[in-house]
């Protein structure tokens, strides 16, 4: 019902593939309606200030407007997956030597109860990133005590990063290209 309500409002997802992330146990009402071209699992990882083992090395620091063009770049060839903008904020990034941007921790949701991160990472580049999400999560502790990313089920080594700084798995979603 909710997809064909959107479909009537937006009727461009009548005739072209969508993607649409959503909790395993929701996806039969999905199957109901729409047919999955393909599906990725992940899971969605939560941290609490009483799970978090902060990493603070390499050091990182706040994502600035200078540093825009960074972001795009990062996210478009490691993580074009992602919903969030160079304009989610707050952000934090780890820099290279010659100021490239190995990895970033961003802002995709917020609200008093939970926030969402989004992030993305050069290859090997694993220490950057838990170092961004790390300094990120500590800074939205101060509007919500449970944080969120997403971490696709395949990736054990990232999974295992996230493990060390307290993260645990909540739930299992699918992300998945579908069509009505």
């Amino acid at each position: 019902m909710l997809l064909e309500a959107l479909a009537m409002d937006n009727p461009e997802l009548w005739n072209r593939p969508f993607e649409i992330v959503m909790p395993v146990a929701h996806v039969p009402l999905l199957t109901n309606t729409a047919h999955l071209e393909s599906v990725h699992f992940l899971y969605q990882m939560v941290v609490e200030p009483e799970t978090l083992h902060p990493i603070a090395q390499p050091p990182a620091r706040r994502i600035q407007k200078d540093d825009v063009q960074a972001v795009k770049d990062l996210r478009a060839t490691a993580a074009p997956w992602q919903i969030w903008t160079p304009d989610s904020v707050p952000a934090f990034g780890v820099f290279a030597a010659d100021g490239s941007l190995l990895a970033t921790a961003v802002t995709c949701f917020a609200t008093g109860d939970v926030v969402e991160l989004g992030w993305a990472m050069q290859t090997g580049s694993l220490p950057a990133l838990q170092s961004a999400l790390s300094a990120l999560i500590q800074s939205c502790f101060s509007i919500t005590s449970r944080v969120y990313l997403f971490v696709d089920a395949t990736d054990s080594t990232l999974f295992d990063a996230c493990r060390r700084l307290g993260f645990w798995p909540a739930e299992r979603f699918i992300w998945a290209t579908t069509r009505l």
